[in-house]
Formats: C-alpha cells, sequence, structure tokens
C-alpha cells in the first residue's frame, strides 16, 4: 500500500473514532494492520481497545508499536496510558516519562504525568507538570481541578493567584468555579499581609460569580428545621457529632454518603438507610435541607459541585480532613469567626473532638530541644517559615520538626530544606516526616517535640487542641487583621493561656527559649482543656440551633 493510501486510510479510521463508528474504525485499522504494521494503527486501535477495556490487548498493540518506532513520544505515550489502566503506575510512568524525554512540549504526556503523580500522593511533581503543561498550552486552562488542588497541597500561592488571574473567568462551570476559588481563598487566608476584611471582601466578591442569586438563609417555620449530613463513606460509621445532634432531637437529620470508586471518577452517594446508589440532585430539589455540612474533606471536594441545587441552603463546607472529621468553614455567605470559640454566636466549638486521639499524655523526649508543626503545609506561610527560621538561629541547639501528608514527596522536602539552608541553617536541623513514616502518626509525632507551633496567620483548630492535649505547650504569633484566622490564639486565649500568643518577634523568640527551656506540665494542660468549654457537646449545639435560629429570623426580618 502507497503512503498516501496508508495516511487516508488511517484518517478515515479516526474519522470514524471521532464519531463514534468504532466497528467501522476497527475494520479499516484491521484492514491496513493486514498489509503494514503501521504504528499509527497500532496506537489508533489500542485507543479503541482501552476504551472497550481491553486493557491487556491495548498494551500489547502498544508494545508492537514500539518495537517499530522506538523513539516516537505516542508511542510511549499510549503505552503509558495503556499500562496505567492497568494497575501499573511506575512502568505508566517511565513511558510517560520518555515521551516528554522524546518531546519536551508532549502536553498531554505532561498533564497526565500530574494528574496521575497527585493521585498517588506526590503533589510538588504533580505541580511541576502541570505547571510546565499549562505554559504550553497558555490561551486555555489545562484542568483546572487538578492544578488548584496541586497548588492547594503544596500552598504554592503566588503561582496559584498569577493563574487564577488568568484562566479563572474561562471557567464555565459553576460548581468548578466554587471548588477552584475555595482552594484560593484558603491559600490567600494563608498569606499575613490579607486582612480578615480584605478575605472576606474576596470571599463575597467572587464566591458565586456566575450564580442567579446568592444564597439566602434558611427561612423559619414551625417544623424542624431540617440538616443534612454529607459524610465520606471511608469515614463510617456516623461520627459523634452526627450522633450528638440526633440525640439533640432539635432538628430533622438527614446523612448522605459519599465514595469515589476510583480516582477521578464520579462521586456514588448513598443514603443512610440503603445501600443503594441514588441521583443527589433529585434529593435535595425532593427534599430541601436547611443547612448542609458537608465534612466529605478536601479528597472528595466533587461534593461542592452540588451546591447550585440547594440555593436555599446555609452550606458549610470542611476543608481539612487529614487525620479525622475535618473543622467546618462557611461555603456560603455566612462568617463563623475562629475567635469567638466560647461565644453563643459560634458554631465552630467541639469540632475537632471527633478525631480526639486516645493515648495518654506523653512525657518530653530526651536530647536536644525540637519544636515542630504537624498539619497542612498550606499553612505555612512565608513569614511563619522567615520566623521559625529566626528561632533557630536564635537558639543554636533547636532542631524543627515538620510532618505533613506532602512530606511523602520527596521533592517537597527539598523545596522546604533549601528555604531555611539560604539562611544558613544546616539540614542536620531539620526534621521532615510524611503520613507513611509511621502507624500512629500522633503519638509518633509528639513525641519527638518540646514544643508546638502554629503557623500565622491561619491553622488549625484540631491540631493546636492536640498538642495541648498530649501535654505540649503551643506557641504562635497573633495580629489583629488576623483574629479571624488563628485558631491557636483562639484556643490558647479561651484555655487563659495568653501569654502564648505573642505580638511581636522579640515576644516569640523569648515566650519560646521559656517554654523549651521550663516545660509546663502536660497534665495540666490536658485539664485546662478538659474543664473548657471546648469540650463541652451540649454547649455545641445550643450554640450551632442558635445560630439557625439567628439566621432565619434575621431572613424573616
Amino acid at each position: 500500500m502507497k503512503p498516501e493510501e496508508t495516511e487516508a486510510q488511517l484518517q478515515k479510521a479516526l474519522h470514524n473514532l471521532k464519531a463514534g463508528k468504532f466497528q467501522e474504525a476497527e475494520q479499516e485499522l484491521q484492514t491496513l494492520l493486514q498489509s503494514s504494521s503501521h504504528p499509527g494503527a497500532l496506537l489508533l486501535l489500542s485507543s479503541l481497545k482501552l476504551s472497550q477495556n481491553q486493557v491487556q490487548l491495548a498494551i500489547q498493540l502498544c508494545l508492537q508499536a514500539l518495537q517499530i518506532a522506538p523513539e516516537d513520544p505516542d508511542v510511549h505515550y499510549s503505552l503509558g496510558l495503556a499500562y496505567y489502566a492497568h494497575q501499573e503506575v511506575e512502568p505508566a510512568l517511565t513511558h510517560l516519562r520518555q515521551a516528554t524525554a522524546l518531546n519536551p512540549k508532549h502536553t498531554h504526556a505532561l498533564l497526565r504525568m500530574g494528574q496521575i503523580y497527585l493521585r498517588h500522593g506526590l503533589p510538588f511533581h504533580a505541580f511541576a507538570c502541570l505547571e510546565q503543561g499549562q505554559g504550553l498550552l497558555p490561551e486555555q486552562a489545562v484542568d483546572a481541578r487538578a492544578f488548584s488542588l496541586a497548588a492547594w497541597l503544596c500552598g504554592f500561592f503566588e503561582p496559584f493567584q498569577s493563574w487564577i488571574q488568568r484562566y479563572f473567568k474561562q471557567l464555565n462551570s459553576p460548581p468548578l468555579q466554587l471548588e477552584v476559588w475555595s482552594r484560593y481563598l484558603d491559600l490567600l487566608a494563608s498569606q499575613s499581609e490579607v486582612s480578615d476584611q480584605t478575605l472576606e471582601t474576596q470571599r463575597l466578591q467572587i464566591q458565586w460569580p456566575e450564580w442567579n442569586q446568592p444564597p439566602s438563609p434558611p427561612k423559619r417555620s414551625e417544623a424542624l428545621l431540617k440538616l443534612l449530613f454529607l459524610l465520606s463513606a471511608s469515614k463510617a460509621p456516623p461520627t459523634p457529632l452526627l450522633e450528638e445532634c440526633k440525640k439533640s432531637q432539635r432538628w430533622e437529620i438527614q446523612v448522605l454518603y459519599a465514595e469515589s470508586p476510583q480516582p477521578g471518577t464520579p462521586l456514588v452517594w448513598r443514603t443512610e438507610q440503603t445501600q443503594q446508589a441514588i441521583d443527589p440532585v433529585a434529593f435535595l430539589q425532593t427534599q430541601p435541607p436547611n443547612c448542609i455540612l458537608d465534612l466529605c474533606g478536601p479528597e472528595l471536594s466533587e461534593s461542592l459541585q452540588l451546591a447550585p441545587y440547594a440555593p436555599q441552603t446555609v452550606w458549610l463546607k470542611g476543608l481539612e480532613a487529614e487525620n479525622g472529621i475535618p473543622e467546618i468553614k462557611p461555603i456560603k455567605r455566612f462568617k463563623l469567626s475562629h475567635n469567638q470559640l466560647c461565644d453563643k454566636n459560634s458554631c465552630l466549638p467541639l469540632l475537632w473532638t471527633d478525631s480526639l486521639p486516645e493515648l495518654p499524655v506523653l512525657p518530653f523526649p530526651q536530647g536536644a530541644p525540637v519544636a515542630g508543626y504537624a498539619g497542612p503545609l498550606r499553612y505555612l506561610s512565608n513569614q511563619t517559615l522567615s520566623y521559625w527560621g529566626d528561632l533557630l538561629l536564635h537558639l543554636p541547639d533547636l532542631r524543627l520538626c515538620l510532618f505533613t501528608q506532602a512530606f511523602d514527596d520527596p521533592l517537597m522536602r527539598q523545596y522546604i530544606e533549601q528555604v531555611f539552608q539560604r539562611r544558613g541553617i544546616s539540614s542536620y536541623r531539620l526534621r521532615f516526616w510524611g503520613a507513611c513514616t509511621s502507624q500512629e502518626p500522633l503519638r509518633f509525632f509528639h513525641q519527638q517535640i518540646h514544643l508546638a507551633l502554629a503557623p500565622f496567620p491561619q491553622n488549625s483548630l484540631k491540631a493546636s487542641c492536640q498538642a495541648l492535649w498530649l501535654g505540649r505547650p503551643l506557641l504562635t504569633l497573633n495580629h489583629p487583621n488576623w483574629e479571624q484566622r488563628n485558631a491557636a490564639a483562639a484556643v490558647l486565649n479561651t484555655l487563659e493561656l495568653r501569654e502564648w500568643v505573642c505580638t511581636s518577634q522579640d515576644e516569640f523568640l523569648t515566650r519560646a527559649e521559656n517554654l523549651i527551656a521550663h516545660p509546663p506540665e502536660g497534665t495540666l494542660l490536658r485539664e485546662k482543656l478538659q474543664n473548657s468549654s471546648l469540650l463541652n457537646r451540649k454547649n455545641w449545639i445550643d450554640c450551632f440551633d442558635h445560630f439557625l435560629k439567628r439566621e432565619s429570623e434575621d431572613h424573616a426580618a
């Protein structure tokens, strides 16, 4: 067959594939392969077999093409896709990397590598690939969900902000806009130069960019208000928080469980009463709740895609779920301040206690002093890392331990290590641990440290309380512009440990030195928590009920 005839037949098969005429396309390709082993025909047939879930056959076809054209980047790309469909991750990445080595501008290979790295806990690798792929397609946004998630997990605010400014308006799906913008707001909240007021303005300005009406508060009626819990199926059985709400009998409680059968596949929703999959949109439209407590966490952030179908609902979304039930932050128009933990107008207390470790107060370790932080990497602002670097320079014997899931990615560890090395701080004074370090991460981490550090301006309510619960003093820096984000400061103020909330660099260094030299009694810290309103479940129920009633009455007025 002449080359021009071969090309014409290939184009005809490709046209049939795009038109969904798979049988005709396969016949064209099989006819072509009878006369010559054309690598392009083998790849097209492999793609067809892959779509029909005949993965082994797809791999065999790609391997045949590889023998004919070992230097063809498209062959390596197709083989990488086939291996990944067969759940062979390392061979898949090997061939995708080879595709980009042969063609550094192979956008599809870069994007697919980024998606695979992201699914397998390597966010730095993922972001590097996705950013490079985006650079090759400057006119359009590429995989906004994966790009935003990788940037969010790594805490890369500046490149994410540039991407938002350039590409956000291209996102034509309101649920996707909400998902991406929520991650951007969370990174924005970790910037010390951003005030609480500015953050709230950003939240209200673009939170619901293309939707006709902003969400309204629930309307008050004589019937019980309806609360809908959205939970991850992997976190069953029901959380203590859910059980406490049921026992109060103040609201009508409904529950939907979400699970993702495979990475990248749509969520499957089930009710509490049945294991049969349901249509969540129809559920929301036929049984509209007054308030949704979305505790699925960021790993199931697709739950936000339901938000357009509950426009009259107060939606509260958990944004952190590394070690249990997440803290709740408002997604819709309502603002719940971290600094009102004991105020009757707040509904933030208690949300961390569902993952309260059943561990004794831990003794302090022997040897050189160690300060540490366990929590999301995205909270480590530039100012936080600068102050912690100052602390290491101020106390030459001090070690710094950082424990976060993102450090399972070796490039992420290297990136943070270089931040301190640029200030002359040797890497032997730094300890980086990821989630795979220990089967008991809380015990393992807190056994290593003398002082728990809370980043600023934003930090974790749950992590702060856990450190105190296990007997570790907690130190943070606060500023009037950050009060609504600094959960550690709110906890310390609630427990009347205000001296551990610093307001200047000098005070921060002095307090850290004193706490390391003269640590408090760990059992006393636990007693303070046990006797505080933070562990009062009834108080949480009262606060939450007051919040709903107040918003309902404001709406009626």
